[in-house]
């Protein structure tokens, strides 16, 4: 029972993830894949991209109608309203 309940909370996670309302700073770097507002899936892609400014290191996603897309620091904090410069960089991996 408990199992069950614990599988639907990270499946509704990982499917919505806008419900959670925080940054997952695990890798920003990597927009997976999804499946766009015309109902196409669009596969996932790491950022920046060959046709990307260097800059947009970041995967944005402004809203459910709009497509994933690259930008910079400066976007996503004004999309997430996370300043990332604040939190704590990740351990060393040992």
């Amino acid at each position: 029972m408990l199992g069950g309940l614990l599988l639907r909370l990270l499946l509704t996670t990982a499917l919505c993830p806008g419900l959670v309302g925080t940054v997952l700073v695990q890798n920003l770097h990597l927009c997976e894949g999804y499946v766009g507002p015309d109902g196409r899936y669009h596969p996932g892609f790491y950022c920046p991209r060959l046709t990307d400014p260097a800059g947009h290191r970041y995967c944005c996603h402004p809203s459910p109608h709009a497509l994933k897309s690259c930008c910079s620091q400066l976007a996503l904090e004004a999309l997430t309203g996370v300043n990332l410069s604040s939190l704590a960089g990740p351990g060393l991996l040992r």
